[in-house]
């Protein structure tokens, strides 16, 4: 390239015109292969050129360090375009021509913005298929990371001092690289994390679940979010939310963890203060529930014994509104008990064929016939899912007035299926169709239809009425892909043919 210096005319041995060195793109895809792996598993920025300083391939590291691109280096730039200090490339030949193995120190510069830096330079020649070649090393001595950090990692290191999170980094290794000063907090200085193994700080109990979380992390690649206990400077335990990710650098050659860890000792002591609360409460509405209904058996057997004590018209109406008054009580509690629930367990997937068998036996319809044509059909609902099938058919009876017939049935919809439950009673008036869900609307207590919504609303699950006045109520339960599933049996065995979502 014209313009550099000229290599010292008593480089190497000359070669002859007629033998050329291959491109590596022109070498063997073996020989090529194992080049690239042994350079790239080097840190440090290395060269293969020619004897007349013209390069033939660098390793990434190099193309990092000098900030030039790997294919423009190859059969492009002389070895010489790197350095720039008076006597280096003397110095840098004559070592090698020595053939002594060690690093010397030299000046190296970016050929594309001029930057020069400090480095130690490693030269060895060899020959390799009759033709002469050297092999140079450069290793960074740190001055030039030192005054030119990148803007970027300023702003890094902002972001780690102004967050209330402690941000860190570690080798594949789970060698900490680098951690921020939030954790002073814990007693700890920075420079007494760096460099040591994550696990020292990490709860005995936790460490294996920890472990396997990175492994897996390491594997796929993946970010991941895992809870676990450290240990702080005094030895008390500390819980926190931890989250990382993996990013490869020296080009394929490593793996750098980056993470946040998020302290969540007081989240954890105010959700355990809750939950023992919330026991106390339970605890409360139970017994509660269990008195009142103590004494309403009281008072509906007295109310029972004085309506076989008279035979006044205007006493025993008295006593009817009386006992009335005192079941609604009755379905009010019971609601209460119910509501409680409502929630509390993990949703779960239930044959709705089985939990409308289970719910319609406990309804008095000597004149109702109840079908279902729903074969295989499963949904994941909250565990109080019965309760639906139980309101929705005995509402029906209860105000339906000339119900004979109760059918369930199921059609695809977008975005999932609906299930249909309808009647042929008098049905539900065009301006109530909405406000039958609301709590206390009703001819009864008021609290039935208000709970079927609540319970299906949990997992997601839709339902309105949309029957026409006159021929009957028709309830619609729309379920979405994802929560709901069809059995069906094939030689004798269930399996699952079709999974929404």
């Amino acid at each position: 390239m014209g313009g550099h210096p000229a290599l010292p005319s008593g480089y190497g041995k000359q070669v002859p015109q007629a033998v050329k060195l291959p491109r590596a793109a022109e070498k063997p895809a073996g020989r090529d292969l194992d080049w690239r792996a042994v350079a790239n598993g080097i840190g440090d920025a290395v060269f293969l050129s020619r004897p007349d300083g013209r390069i033939i391939d660098v390793n990434d590291a190099a193309a990092r360090l000098f900030c030039v691109p790997r294919a423009e280096i190859q059969d492009t730039y002389m070895l010489s375009d790197f350095f720039c200090a008076p006597g280096s490339i003397e110095e840098l030949l004559a070592t090698a021509e020595g053939n002594r193995l060690h690093y010397i120190p030299g000046t190296a510069r970016c050929p594309k913005d001029g930057s020069e830096f400090p480095c130690e330079i490693c030269p060895r020649r060899f020959t390799s298929g009759g033709l002469e070649i050297m092999l140079t090393t450069v290793r960074d001595t740190g001055e030039r990371q030192q005054a030119g950090l990148p803007e970027s990692e300023g702003r890094y290191r902002r972001l780690a001092e102004s967050t209330e999170d402690v941000l860190y980094s570690a080798d594949q290794d789970g060698i900490i690289t680098f951690i921020g000063p939030q954790v002073r907090r814990y007693g700890f200085e920075p420079e007494e994390i760096v460099s040591r193994h994550f696990t020292d700080f990490i709860h005995e109990a936790d460490r294996d679940r920890v472990r396997a979380e990175f492994r897996t992390s390491l594997l796929t690649g993946k970010t991941s979010t895992i809870e676990f206990r450290i240990r702080d400077a005094a030895g008390n335990i500390i819980w926190v939310e931890e989250n990382h990710g993996m990013r490869v650098i020296d080009g394929g050659a490593g793996v750098e963890i980056t993470g946040v860890l998020r302290d969540n000792t007081e989240r954890r002591l105010n959700e355990k203060m809750l939950q023992q609360a919330n026991t106390k409460l339970d605890l409360l509405s139970s017994v509660t529930r269990h008195d009142i209904l103590n004494q309403l058996t009281i008072l509906l057997g007295n109310n029972a014994i004085a309506a076989e004590r008279t035979s006044d018209p205007a006493l025993l109406e008295y006593l009817r509104r009386q006992e009335q008054a005192a079941r609604n009580i009755l379905d009010q509690i019971e609601f209460t008990r119910v509501y409680q629930e409502l929630g509390v367990n993990d949703p779960k997937w239930q044959n709705i064929e089985e939990t409308i068998a289970r719910a319609v036996p406990c309804l008095k319809r000597d004149r109702v016939s109840c079908t279902a044509d729903l074969e295989g059909l499963e949904i994941h609902a909250d565990p109080l899912l019965e309760k639906v099938f139980f309101n929705l058919v005995d509402n029906a009876v209860r105000h339906g007035e000339t119900v004979t017939k109760i059918r369930f049935g199921m059609r695809a919809a977008d975005g999932g299926i609906v299930i249909v439950c309808e009647d042929d009673g008098m049905g539900i008036p065009e301006l109530q169709k909405e406000s039958i869900f609301k709590r206390g609307v009703g001819r009864n207590t008021g609290l039935g239809l208000f709970l079927v919504r609540e319970i299906l609303t949990i997992t997601g699950i839709e339902i309105r009425e949309t029957g026409e006045y006159g021929r009957g109520a028709r309830f619609e339960i729309h379920v979405p892909q994802g929560r709901y599933r069809i059995r069906q049996k094939s030689l004798g065995d269930a399996h699952i043919s079709h999974v929404a979502g």
